[in-house]
């Protein structure tokens, strides 16, 4: 397998002990009062017909407005958590990934719906909105994929000692994973939609610490979570990746979470000011540069991951 060699970048385990330090420094006051039980109620109800954005903060997942950023509700996972990854689905549903579990969640719902358990720790995944497979990718070198989001996982390998981060579907339901292997050195993957093994690629960019991996309508669109923090947009060529355009964004600070790309926008969770990670920025995509707007505040503390649900793709 051919391996992109590039700087070292941060793994699963150095997230979870950078989230729970981050918890045990904002201590109880991280998140602002509740509203009371009925105006949370109030608000959840009618959240469910519109967009969300669903942001990993400390120890939670926030239920926020979509594009406005107002707090209607919270999934609760504890000081404890593991919380590595999400992504939506067609029906606007979210699987959010805790551990050695991603549970399912309907669109504005606080309650899992659904729960897959595996033998060790998973992390981004991604579903196809062709075909409704859910894929999720594990820290030693796994990709799960179910079929319709149900039943038993088909599970794909790669040497054990590299460490998948996330994986994305293009229009065509091919998979893509990005990750790194015990050296640091940048990992890239590709499942065929008709295929039975990860075949190894091989990009002409250098990416020091591999991101989010989504489909933007075009290109395959590849984060990278090292400053100066680009989001590539490749094509592949067999297994060969060429960059066609690099898009750039100002005003990030370090670290810079997992990024959300939302049709003519992209989500972007990253430092701002002191804080150890807590804005996100909404960007032109693919035009990049400065934010159109910025939410921040008690409620994005921390944050290290965001996506949107779509109401309207019920």
């Amino acid at each position: 397998m051919r391996i992109v060699s590039c700087c070292r970048a941060t793994g699963f385990r150095d997230l979870a002990i950078a989230s729970l330090a981050a918890s045990l420094i904002a201590g109880c006051a991280a998140f602002p009062l509740s509203p009371s039980s009925e105006t949370a109620a109030t608000q959840a109800r009618e959240a469910k017909g519109h967009s969300l954005l669903y942001a990993i903060v400390s120890g939670a997942v926030n239920i926020l407005t979509y594009p406005d950023g107002e707090k209607v509700g919270s999934i609760e996972y504890g000081l404890y958590s593991y919380l590595t990854g999400e992504c939506s689905d067609r029906s606007g549903n979210v699987w959010i990934a805790d551990y050695a579990t991603l549970a399912e969640y309907a669109h504005g719902g606080r309650k899992a719906i659904a729960h897959k358990s595996f033998t060790w720790y998973v992390g981004g995944c991604s579903v196809d909105p062709a075909s409704n497979d859910l894929a999720v990718v594990g820290q030693q070198g796994h990709v799960y994929l179910f079929r319709d989001e149900r039943g038993k996982a088909h599970v794909y390998h790669t040497n054990a000692s590299y460490q998948l981060r996330y994986c994305g579907y293009d229009s065509h339901g091919n998979l893509f994973v990005d990750g790194v292997n015990i050296d640091g050195g940048t990992l890239f993957f590709e499942l065929p939609s008709d295929g039975r093994q990860l075949v190894a690629l091989t990009l002409d960019k250098k990416i020091g610490n591999p991101g989010q991996i989504q489909w933007d309508g075009r290109y395959v669109a590849i984060q990278d979570r090292d400053r100066p923090y680009h989001v590539y947009q490749v094509t592949f060529s067999g297994s060969q990746g060429t960059v066609v355009n690099t898009i750039a964004f100002a005003g990030l600070r370090k670290p810079v979470g997992t990024s959300w790309i939302d049709g003519s926008a992209v989500l972007v969770p990253y430092r701002d000011r002191g804080h150890a990670a807590d804005a996100v920025g909404l960007f032109s995509y693919p035009a990049g540069g400065n934010p159109v707007n910025i939410l921040k505040g008690s409620i994005y503390r921390y944050v290290s991951a965001v996506t949107v649900s779509r109401a309207s793709a019920r």
